[in-house]
C-alpha cells in the first residue's frame, strides 16, 4: 500500500511539473473554450462526455477516469486563430483579434485499484481577446476585451460495476480579466478601463454508464461559477456613474460575475472492431451572463449589460482504425450562440456557427502516442445594430472564422 500511495505522489508532482509549464504560456481567444485534447479537435467535439476523446474527456466528465488504466497523463497544445472583423458605414475595423493564441492544456489519471481512479486537470474553460484601433467608431462599444482563465480539477472516479462509473471533481479557477472602451467622440482619447482578478470554486460531477458491449454514454456537469473580480476602475474624463459624477483617475473596483454552468451528454458506439461513431450534446447556461455592476468606494459605479442567451451544440464524428498504429477521424458540429442581434457588440461578436474537422493518432509504442487535430469554423455573419438612446451609435456586420490546431502528446507510465 506504502507503495501505491508513493507512486501516486510521484505521478502528481510530474503532472503538476507539466502543468506548470503550460499555465505561464496559458492565452484564450473565444470566451468559450472546448480545447482540452487533439482528438476532440479532431472530432469537432463529438462524444465529449464519453472516454472516447482521450484524457481530455475527463475534462467533460470525470467519471471517463475509468476507461483509462494504470497511470497515464497527456499534453495538448492547441493553437486558436480567430478572425474577426467588423463592415460598418463608419469605417472597417480590420481584424479586432489581432493573432492567434496557444491554449494548453494537460491531464492525469492513476488507477488506485480495481474500483478508484484520482486524477488532475489544467485547462482554459474561458478566454477572451479582442482589440479595436480607439480611432475606430466601433472603439466605443469595446475598445479591448481580455479574459485569462486557467482551471485547475483534483478529480475522483469510482467504478461502481462493469457497466456503471461515477466521477466528481473540484473547480479551482482563477481568472483575470479587463474591459474597456473609447467614451465621447466629443472628447478624443476618452477612455474607461475596468479590470480585476479572482480566485473561486466550483465543482463538476459525471457519470458513464455502458449497456451493451461497444456501446457508452457519458454525461457530465460542470456547475456555475462566481468570481468576484477585485482590481481597478480608470477613466481620464469625468463621467456620469450610476451613484453620481466619477472623477478622472483610478480607483478601487470590484464586480461579482457569473460564468456558467455546462452540461454534456455523449455517446460512443462501436461499429466494427476498426469504425467507431460517436455523437454529443452540450449545453451551456449562457443566460447568467447578463447584467453586473462594477462597484467602487463610492457605491455603484458602471453597469456592465451583455443581455447572453443560454447555447447549445451538437457533434457528431467517427474514427476508423487504419492500422495497429494509426487511427483516423472527422467530425461535424453545429452550435447555437447565445448572443443574438439585440445585444451583439464589437467586444464579442459572435454568431451561430458550423464547425468541420479532421484528425490522426499514431500510436509509437505501447506506452507513447501523439494525436494532431484541425478544425475550421465556419461563422454565420453578425448583424450589429447598437442605436438605443443614449449610446453612441453604431451598426454593420461581423464577419468571423476560426482556424484550430491541436498535437497531444500521451503517454502511460
Amino acid at each position: 500500500m506504502m507503495a501505491s500511495y508513493s507512486k501516486i505522489a510521484r505521478m502528481t508532482l510530474l503532472a503538476g511539473s507539466i502543468l506548470s509549464i503550460c499555465v505561464e504560456h496559458a492565452q484564450a481567444g473565444a470566451f468559450g473554450l472546448n480545447e482540452y485534447g487533439a482528438i476532440g479537435t479532431g472530432m469537432a467535439g463529438a462524444g465529449a462526455g464519453t472516454g472516447g476523446l482521450g484524457l481530455g474527456s475527463v475534462e467533460f466528465n470525470p467519471a471517463a477516469l475509468t476507461s483509462f488504466d494504470g497511470t497515464r497523463t497527456s499534453s495538448t497544445f492547441t493553437y486558436i486563430r480567430p478572425e474577426i472583423r467588423i463592415d460598418a458605414p463608419t469605417g472597417n475595423t480590420g481584424d479586432i483579434a489581432q493573432r492567434g493564441r496557444l491554449v494548453p492544456a494537460s491531464q492525469a489519471s492513476y488507477q488506485i485499484d480495481d474500483h478508484w481512479w484520482v486524477g488532475i486537470t489544467l485547462s482554459s474553460p474561458f478566454g477572451l481577446i479582442t482589440s479595436i484601433d480607439p480611432n475606430n467608431w466601433a472603439s466605443y462599444h469595446g475598445r479591448v476585451s481580455k479574459i485569462l482563465d486557467v482551471d485547475a480539477t483534483p478529480v475522483v472516479a469510482y467504478k461502481v460495476n462493469d457497466w456503471l462509473s461515477i466521477g466528481a471533481g473540484l473547480q479551482i479557477n482563477y481568472i483575470d480579466a479587463e474591459f474597456g472602451s473609447s467614451l465621447t467622440p466629443l472628447v478624443p482619447g476618452s477612455a474607461l478601463r475596468l479590470s480585476g482578478s479572482d480566485t473561486s470554486l466550483g465543482y463538476k460531477l459525471g457519470a458513464t454508464v455502458r449497456p451493451f458491449d461497444g456501446t457508452e454514454i457519458g454525461i457530465g456537469y460542470r456547475s456555475q461559477i462566481d468570481p468576484n473580480l477585485h482590481g481597478d476602475l480608470t477613466t481620464n474624463i469625468p463621467i456620469l456613474g450610476a451613484s453620481g459624477l466619477i472623477l478622472p483617475g483610478t480607483q478601487d473596483m470590484n464586480v461579482g460575475l457569473k460564468l456558467p454552468a455546462q452540461l454534456n451528454v455523449g455517446l460512443r458506439q462501436v461499429i466494427t472492431p476498426d469504425l467507431t461513431m460517436l455523437a454529443s450534446y452540450q449545453w451551456t447556461n449562457w443566460s447568467v451572463f447578463d447584467r453586473f455592476m462594477a462597484t467602487t468606494n463610492a457605491g455603484p459605479a458602471i453597469p456592465l449589460n451583455f443581455g447572453l442567451k443560454d447555447g447549445w451544440l451538437v457533434a457528431l464524428g467517427g474514427e476508423y482504425k487504419w492500422s495497429n498504429t494509426t487511427t483516423l477521424r472527422a467530425g461535424i458540429n453545429y452550435e447555437k450562440s447565445p448572443i443574438t442581434t439585440a445585444v451583439r457588440e464589437p467586444r464579442l461578436p459572435d454568431a451561430d456557427r458550423v464547425a468541420v474537422a479532421i484528425g490522426y493518432t499514431y500510436k509509437y509504442s505501447d506506452k507513447l502516442s501523439f494525436d494532431a487535430g484541425y478544425m475550421h469554423v465556419f461563422v454565420k455573419d453578425g448583424a450589429i445594430d447598437l442605436t438605443s438612446p443614449g449610446v453612441v451609435p453604431l451598426t454593420g456586420t461581423a464577419k468571423s472564422q476560426v482556424n484550430i490546431a491541436a498535437v497531444s502528446v500521451n503517454y502511460k507510465w
